[in-house]
């Protein structure tokens, strides 16, 4: 009796740990997709923030030019 309790307990136990498993594969498969999007929008800020950057100096250098003058 004991024997099949334990037995039964053990296989419920097993059957949560495989799909907790399962969980946690689908989980990292689905944060593995986020960080690519996310590497991709980082790079693409970096790239808005040089260009910008670039325009402000431009900019900035034009203004003080002809204030000079």
């Amino acid at each position: 009796m004991k024997e099949e309790t334990i037995i039964k307990e053990i296989t419920r136990i097993s059957t949560k740990l495989q799909s907790m498993h399962y969980d946690i594969n689908e989980v990292k498969e689905i944060v593995k997709e986020q960080n690519g999007r996310v590497r991709k929008n980082e790079s693409a800020i970096a790239r808005i923030n040089g260009i910008g950057g670039i325009f402000i100096i431009i900019f900035s250098g034009i203004l003080s030019y002809f204030k000079l003058k």
